[in-house]
C-alpha cells in the first residue's frame, strides 16, 4: 500500500509540474496577445499596451478597440492619468474612477460618446493639433489610444513617474526565475548597458523575455527617479531597426502592425488558473482510482 501511495504522489507531482512548468519565468509579463483578449489583431495594439503600462487604460478582460469611445471611457482613463485611483478591472472599479473624474471636473458629463475634440481638450488642454480629424467625430477606442500615445511628451511622462527608455538591439538577456512569492528578475543589455526590467513589464513582442536577445527595441519606457509605481524598464516594443541613410524608413509608426515574433504559447493569468484546476481534477481522479484499487 505504501508503494502505491508513493507512486501516486510522484505521479501527481509530475502531472502538476507538466501543467505549470515553464510559465513561472514570464507569467507576470503581458504582451499584445495576453494583456487584453481582443487586441492582438488591432493596428493599435502597441499603443494600447503602451498606455496600459503607464496605468492610463484600465486592465479589464477586454478592450474593444473598435468600439466607439464613450465619455465613461474617457473619464476612467483621465482618472487613472491624474492618479485619482487605480485598478479598473471590474465594473464597480470603473464606476468609482468615472465618478472621481466627474467630481474633479475632468469631464463635464458621463453621458454619450467622446469626440476627438474631447480627447484633445481633456488630455492635452487643446494644445495638440486635430488636423485631418473632424473634431466632433467619435473615434474608436483604439484610435483614441493611438492618438494619446503619439502625443505623450516628456513632461507628461515625468508626471506619471516615467521617462523614455533605451532603444536598439538587445545584445543579451540575463535573468533567473523567481522563488516563492518573488517574481523573476531580468537584466537586458542594450547598447552595451544593462537595464533592469520591472517584474510586471508590458511588452509588444515575445512574452518570454529570454527570447528578446537579437530583437530591436523601437520604443521603451523606464521608471523615472523616485517612481513608486515602477522599477527599471517597464515597457518594451520590438520592431525593425531604422533604415540606413538613403533608404526608406523601416520602423513601424505608432499604431501600425508590429512584426510577428516567435514565442511559446502565452500563459495569461486566466489560462494558468484553468491549468491549475485541470491539474487538480486529474490528481483527484488518480486518488479516487487508487483508493478503489487498494480496497
Amino acid at each position: 500500500m505504501r508503494n502505491k501511495l508513493f507512486f501516486l504522489l510522484v505521479l501527481s507531482a509530475l502531472v502538476m509540474g507538466s501543467l505549470g512548468g515553464g510559465s513561472g519565468a514570464y507569467a507576470h509579463i503581458l504582451n499584445e496577445k495576453t494583456q487584453f483578449a481582443d487586441i492582438a489583431s488591432s493596428p493599435y495594439a502597441a499603443d494600447i499596451v503602451y498606455l496600459t503600462a503607464l496605468n492610463i487604460i484600465p486592465q479589464t478582460p477586454t478592450f474593444e478597440p473598435e468600439a466607439p469611445l464613450t465619455m465613461k471611457d474617457l473619464a476612467a482613463w483621465l482618472a487613472l492619468f491624474h492618479r485619482l485611483g487605480q485598478g479598473g478591472e471590474t465594473p464597480d472599479d470603473l464606476k468609482v474612477l468615472q465618478e472621481k473624474a466627474l467630481q474633479e471636473g475632468l469631464v463635464p458629463s458621463l453621458q454619450g460618446n467622446g469626440t476627438w475634440q474631447g480627447v484633445a481638450t481633456y488630455f492635452f488642454a487643446g494644445k495638440v493639433s486635430l488636423e485631418g480629424q473632424n473634431p466632433e467625430a467619435v473615434p474608436q477606442k483604439g484610435e483614441a489610444a493611438a492618438f494619446i500615445a503619439a502625443h505623450m511628451d516628456g513632461a507628461m511622462l515625468k508626471e506619471l513617474g516615467a521617462e523614455p527608455g533605451p532603444t536598439g538591439q538587445v545584445e543579451a538577456v540575463h535573468g533567473e526565475e523567481g522563488h516563492g512569492d518573488h517574481h523573476g528578475s531580468y537584466l537586458m543589455v542594450i547598447g552595451g548597458q544593462e537595464y533592469p526590467l520591472d517584474p510586471h513589464t508590458r511588452v509588444v513582442g515575445p512574452q518570454d523575455l529570454t527570447q528578446w536577445e537579437g530583437l530591436y527595441v523601437v520604443r521603451s519606457l523606464m521608471a523615472a527617479e523616485g517612481s513608486e509605481a515602477h522599477h527599471g524598464v517597464f515597457f518594451l516594443q520590438a520592431g525593425e531597426p531604422p533604415a540606413a541613410e538613403g533608404e526608406a524608413p523601416a520602423s513601424p509608426a505608432p499604431g501600425q502592425d508590429q512584426p510577428e515574433t516567435e514565442e511559446p504559447p502565452a500563459s495569461s493569468s486566466a489560462s494558468i488558473w484553468l491549468l491549475g484546476l485541470g491539474g487538480g481534477a486529474v490528481v483527484l481522479a488518480l486518488i479516487l482510482f487508487a483508493g478503489r484499487r487498494m480496497r
